[in-house]
């Protein structure tokens, strides 16, 4: 069973869109160009319709070779490439400095 998430806080889609708040519901959630669900008083977005959004503006864009791998990363995975990341740069912020003449 495939736990990853099939809809999206407003915040989740900013990172994954890589777009800002204002712009979100400015260009994207109040034209409707990106389909949102209200559940409650939550706005939710469904990973499907961002990845419509992304292969449609790819089209308009005359880019038609896939973007992204629909396939979703397992979280496990996602944490140990941050982790990586994380390790990285506290090693080189501890490597001693070496002065060039």
């Amino acid at each position: 069973m495939d736990l990853s998430p099939r809809l999206l806080s407003p915040a989740q889609a900013e990172k994954c869109l890589n777009v800002t708040h204002s712009f979100l519901y400015a260009r994207l959630l109040n034209t409707g160009a990106l389909p949102s669900l209200k559940i409650g008083r939550l706005r939710r977005i469904p990973v499907s319709a961002i990845d419509d959004y992304i292969a449609r503006i790819a089209a308009e864009q005359g880019i038609v070779a896939p973007l992204f791998d629909s396939t979703p990363m397992p979280r496990n995975e996602s944490v140990a490439i941050s982790s990586q990341r994380s390790r990285r740069k506290a090693s080189r912020a501890n490597a001693p400095k070496v002065d060039v003449p």
